[in-house]
């Protein structure tokens, strides 16, 4: 599938969409390779690059925006990945409080597609929609220069 427009890389990464359906978990097989290996092909763009990890069942959405907006208000430059999104999946990925370019989050997918292609001939590596979501964050974020 060629990624030309936002729509395309919609349907890319819902056709990706495989663990997260599941209501019955081989838990051994959720293991962290996918996720490694995808970061490792596409250039570890998390490396270097300090995150804010934000968990727990209520109020990881106010407690992002509200980290964003403190380390905003300290003067860096920052990432934030969120989902689900609203409208748009542009908005799933910020840069310094905006939601990503439609055409920047293309553009990076459309890198990261051969990787995704190749990881998925593999039962143990094939990424998942988060993997691959999360992955495309952290090129976003590299590409953009964020320090956080």
């Amino acid at each position: 599938m060629e990624l030309q427009t936002l729509r395309d890389a919609e349907r890319y990464l819902d056709q990706l969409i495989n663990r997260e359906k599941k209501t019955q978990y081989d838990y051994e097989r959720l293991a962290l390779a996918p996720i490694r290996a995808l970061l490792a092909a596409v250039g570890s763009p998390e490396r270097g690059l300090p995150c804010v990890h934000v968990a727990g069942s209520k109020g990881k959405g106010t407690v992002t925006l509200a980290t964003e907006c403190l380390l905003r208000a300290a003067g860096l430059r920052v990432g934030t990945y969120t989902s689900p999104h609203l409208s748009s999946w542009c908005e799933r990925f910020r840069i310094d409080g905006a939601p990503v370019a439609e055409p920047a989050l293309v553009a990076a997918l459309r890198t990261m597609q051969p990787e995704i292609e190749r990881l998925r001939l593999d039962a143990e590596l094939c990424p998942s929609f988060f993997d691959a979501s999360t992955a495309l964050a952290f090129a976003l974020f590299r590409a953009a220069g964020v320090q956080v």
